[in-house]
């Protein structure tokens, strides 16, 4: 036996709210229809090998810290 848990996100947006928040969390995203998918931006790719949500943990030498610290929309967070 082992064990499950399901954690359910819902997410309203401003109509404008700018197409670089929305591709952040556009690889989460689940659509109704074809319509709704596709009015979504491209899903962010992410940039730096070594990010991970709890990079402050990592231990990495002073001066590598996260270059998109002040943008986290930057970071592909779906994965």
């Amino acid at each position: 036996m082992g064990s499950f848990s399901e954690i359910v996100l819902s997410f309203n947006f401003a109509r404008e709210t700018p197409d670089h928040v929305l591709a952040a969390f556009a690889a989460l995203a689940t659509a109704d229809s074809a319509e709704e998918a596709s009015s979504l931006p491209v899903p962010v790719v992410e940039a730096w090998d070594l990010w991970s949500p709890d990079w402050r943990e990592m231990g990495l030498p002073e001066g590598q810290g996260d270059p998109f610290e002040n943008e986290p929309w930057k970071h592909d967070w779906a994965a």
